[in-house]
């Protein structure tokens, strides 16, 4: 088991935040590159596919929907590809562990469909928190809110990642809650936001602008995750430099 030596006591809501945002500045080219060239093809057809759809002339038009259908379907696995990879890049790009591209993209293949799962399984759990009594689904997401990194950063599975973000927020879920409503609120501001605060979202847009539309669809898809994984790394590296000494030696030297 690794040493506590060096390890941190106090839980630090600015080092958080700092850390965030030194995460998407420390490889900004790579991590947009990686995000672009897997969501913006499918966001493309996907805005194009549903305004052609939604028109009186391709209502009754299979094609069109078999397009958006299929669009929708492959934006789904882009998602969580994206998410792999560049949670692969933040982990993996600190100095002295500079992860490529190319070895990111194959971590998000490799850890997609996992982290698909492992989101299915936290989100059930939360929505029947809120829906029964809002308070569990509060804590729920605040015990699993490194659940993703865990997966990512200690190769663990889904169920193992679970449980091992509830020992890492064990005894810090306030502060990790606190430290988690600004950031949740950002991305709310800057999900909509980049949607035009429209009920339709980039296919309302695109009614009066296709290339608006197009680009607005592929902003909502590519930077709020960037923003919600940044924060989500640097909650992870102040929560396992606080608790981390319960891995093994060869994950101490992780964020080193």
């Amino acid at each position: 088991m690794a040493s506590t030596d060096g390890f941190r006591t106090q839980f630090s809501f600015r080092r958080v935040y700092a850390g965030g945002w030194a995460v998407l500045a420390s490889r900004p080219i790579a991590l947009l590159g990686v995000s672009l060239l897997a969501n913006a093809p499918i966001a493309a057809v996907e805005t194009f596919a549903g305004l052609r759809q939604a028109s009186p002339g391709g209502r009754d038009s299979v094609i069109w929907e078999i397009a958006f259908f299929t669009a929708t379907l492959l934006g789904l696995v882009a998602t969580y590809f994206t998410l792999a990879a560049i949670t692969s890049l933040m982990v993996d790009g600190g100095p002295g562990r500079r992860s490529a591209v190319g070895d990111a993209a194959a971590m998000g293949l490799r850890l997609m469909f996992p982290m698909l799962l492992q989101s299915l399984l936290v989100s059930m759990a939360i929505g029947a928190g809120l829906v029964l009594l809002i308070v569990p689904g509060l804590i729920f997401m605040t015990m699993w809110s490194v659940a993703s990194v865990v997966l990512v950063a200690e190769r663990a599975g889904p169920i193992a990642s679970i449980s091992r973000s509830a020992r890492l927020t064990e005894g810090l879920r306030i502060r990790t809650f606190f430290t988690l409503l600004p950031i949740l609120t950002l991305y709310v501001l800057l999900f909509f936001g980049l949607q035009g605060f429209s009920s339709a979202g980039p296919e309302e847009i695109a009614r009066s602008n296709l290339s608006l539309g197009i680009a607005s669809n592929i902003a909502t898809r590519v930077f709020p995750p960037l923003l919600f994984c940044a924060f989500s790394v640097s909650l992870y590296r102040e929560l396992f430099a606080i608790k981390g000494s319960d891995v093994h030696d060869d994950l101490a030297g992780v964020f080193a």
